[in-house]
This record gives structure tokens, sequence and C-alpha cells, in this order.
């Protein structure tokens, strides 16, 4: 019974937080954040300072040994100039992006925090209304975006990790790391970004839901021409998207403090994309620059396999010379196109 009533406490979070509680354990495991959800509140915690400086300090330390060794995953493929520029344009733009996103990240603690804040007050707006959001759907959704996103990783290191060692290269866990860090980092920031983007489109798509109800209520009120009785009729919500609707008839909630909750809902949901905004300029600038880089890099490395003959002097075969920078270049071009799908779509429902 105990740990029936521990599985349900998982799955029916009780509040906004709660919700949220996937996203943000992933998050604070590979430490981009600094805070956990403590009594149904986000709260900085010691563990997330120092899992966060930790993490930083082995992956640096991991950048300086491969820099001092001069070896890479690249490496085993090309030996060529491009490539070694290439390895240590990567290389010197990794470390930067790592401690700028960490730092920044930490510096910039708060405003993500007040982000999540402002949604948690604009579902307590919509709940004033008769609008209560299931958070069972939104944390089954962060389960499942967090398990696949868990899963790509594997299966993207696992494919160019078996490509490689399938060739006879002994296994190196310092040049794997910084190989493979990137992409982590990238992989957790979106997970986040996207995760808060969908959370302020639902909104704004509920708030506009009640915005057209309301303006169809007042043009039926015009169109039958009613009294000034019925002027303050109360509302009937339809049932939209993941949502109940308790906002009955027998209320006495009248169409001015109504309107009054909407503008508060507008204000909440555009401080929240404020803060969103602001905290994630910086992160999404690195993942897009990173992403650039290895891209244009990759697709260099396989036209040069393809048209030339370049690929002889290894023990790869042209085969898996393109499956491995195609892989590699495609997973980073799928990264901007998801940052860029996702961000679209919260702009069209503003």
């Amino acid at each position: 019974m105990a740990s029936t009533g521990w599985f349900q406490k998982l799955i029916n979070p009780s509040n906004f937080f709660e919700a949220q509680r996937p996203i943000i354990s992933f998050t604070c495991f590979g430490g981009i954040t600094p805070f956990t959800i403590v009594n149904s509140r986000l709260q900085c915690t010691p563990f997330g300072y120092v899992n966060s400086f930790v993490q930083t300090m082995v992956f640096v330390l991991c950048y300086v040994i491969t820099i001092i060794k001069r070896e890479s995953v690249t490496g085993y493929f090309f030996d060529s100039n491009i490539s070694n520029f290439g390895d240590f344009l990567q290389t010197a733009t990794g470390i930067g992006a790592l401690l700028m996103t960490f730092l920044y990240s930490i510096a910039k603690r708060h405003t993500l925090i007040e982000a999540f804040h402002s949604l948690a007050r604009t579902d307590s707006n919509l709940k004033e209304i008769g609008i209560e959001i299931s958070y069972k759907k939104t944390i089954l959704r962060n389960y499942f975006v967090v398990l696949f996103q868990v899963l790509v990783q594997i299966l993207y290191f696992a494919t160019t990790m078996s490509i490689v060692l399938s060739s006879g290269f002994p296994f190196s866990i310092t040049a794997w790391l910084i190989f493979m860090l990137p992409m982590m980092m990238m992989s957790m920031i979106t997970v986040l970004f996207v995760s808060l983007l969908n959370q302020s489109r639902c909104r704004f798509q509920q708030l506009n839901n009640i915005l057209v109800s309301l303006r169809n209520k007042t043009v039926e009120k015009l169109m039958l021409q009613y009294g000034d009785q019925h002027m303050n009729a109360v509302v009937k919500f339809q049932k939209p998207f993941g949502m109940s609707s308790i906002f009955s008839g027998n209320t006495n909630r009248q169409m001015p403090d109504v309107i009054n909750r909407v503008a508060s809902i507008q204000s909440e949901i555009c401080d929240a994309c404020d803060c969103i905004e602001d905290y994630f300029k910086v992160q999404m600038l690195t993942i897009v620059a990173i992403s650039f880089l290895i891209s244009v890099f990759d697709w260099y490395y396989i036209l040069e396999t393809i048209f030339t003959d370049t690929y002889t002097d290894t023990h790869f075969n042209r085969l898996q010379f393109v499956a491995f920078f195609l892989y590699q270049g495609l997973m980073h071009v799928i990264v901007v196109i998801k940052i860029i799908f996702f961000a679209s779509l919260a702009v069209k429902e503003v």
C-alpha cells in the first residue's frame, strides 16, 4: 500500500510545481539548474550548487587533458590541417559555452524560478474563474519528454561509439566526454526551454479560449437584445484542451470580475515569457553557435569523403565516414529545428 501511494503521488501532482518535477529533476541532475522542489516550491539546494560546480570542473579537466594529449573522436577519422583546426575550434567553443552556460544558469537562477512562479500564479487565476488544469496530463507528458530525450541520447552515443570502437580504436573516456558534452548540454537546456514554452503556449491557448467565449457571449447578447439585467450574466466555458470547467451558472461571478481576472492571467503569462526570454537568450545563442559550427565541419568531412579518397588512409570505410558525421550533423540540426518550431508555435498562439 505504501508503494502504491508513493507511485500515485508521482503521477498525480497536486500543483504546478509538482507537475514539473521530471523536467526540474532532469536538469538539476545534469547540473544545468541548482534548484529542486521542496515542499511544493522551487528551492536552491547545496546539492544543486555542488553538483553544477563538480560537473563543470570535471568537464573542464577533460577538455584540458584532451588538448594536452591532442586526441579527439574526430581525429580518429581525419588527420589534416582542417580537421585539427576544426577540433581546436570545437574544443575552444565547447569550453567557452560550458563555462558560460553553467555560470549563467547559476547567476540567472532567480529569473528562471520567477518564470515558474508566474506560470503557477497563472493557474491560480485560472482557477479563480473556474478553470482547472489537469496536472496529471502535464506530468505524464513531462515524463515522456524526459524519457524520450534520454533514449535518443543513449541511441546516439551507442551508435557513434560502436562505429569508432568497431574499427579497433581504444576507448578514451576524456575524448568521448568532450564529444558527448555539447549534445548532453544542449539536450537538457532544450528540454527545459521547450517545456516552459509549451506551458506558456498552453496557457495563452486557454486565455484565447476564454476571450473567444467572452466575445461570443457578448455578441449573442447583443443579437438577442438582452436587457440590462442580463449584461453581467455568468459566462459558461466549453471544456478546452486538458481542462475541466467548474464555472457553472450557480456561481456569483460577474462579467467585470471575469474580465479583471483575465487581465491578470494575461499579465502573469507575459511576465513568465519575459523571464524565459531573459534566461534563455544566452543559452539559445550558444546552442545555435555550437550546432552551426559542428554541422559545417561535419558536412565538410562528408563532402571530402564522398569526393576524395581521404578515407583510405584510416581504418574506416566510406560508409562509416558518412554515417558517423551525417548522424552527428543531423542531431545538431534537429535541435535547432526543434527550438525554432516550438518557439514559432508559442508566438503564433500569442
